[in-house]
């Protein structure tokens, strides 16, 4: 139905908006205060009214939505790994992540190792 990369347009701004607050008013998104036995209070962006995958939905709508509406939305990066497709947000000090996990980062890393030994073999 949706997936990240829609709901962030590819850097069209405008049009992630359009699908996020479409997305909200389907998931009827709103934040409320909910306390299970024994827990502390929580912020949950749906009611107990809609299903776990809506509600699972709201949030994260909700949360690409704060994302959208902030000055860190730059700091969103895809993953460089050739076979991943994963967002991640750059926290890093100088915003020079490139990689969603380490598990990415070290399949890149020996894959060009493999590469450069393997083009450095002499017939």
């Amino acid at each position: 139905m949706y997936s990240a990369m829609v709901l962030l347009a590819e850097g069209d701004v405008d049009a992630s908006a359009g699908e996020l607050n479409e997305l909200l008013r389907v998931t009827r998104a709103a934040p409320r205060l909910t306390q299970y036995e024994g827990a502390p209070w929580h912020l949950h962006f749906a009611g107990p009214e809609v299903s776990m995958a809506t509600s699972w939905l709201a949030e994260f709508a909700t949360a690409v939505a704060m994302l959208v509406g902030s000055d860190d939305l730059e700091l969103l990066r895809r993953c460089g790994a050739e076979r991943c497709d994963n967002l991640f947000l750059d926290a890093t000090r100088n915003h020079t992540q490139r990689f969603c996990s380490t598990a990415c980062q070290n399949r890149t890393k020996v894959a060009a190792f493999r590469s450069r030994a393997w083009c450095s073999r002499s017939p």
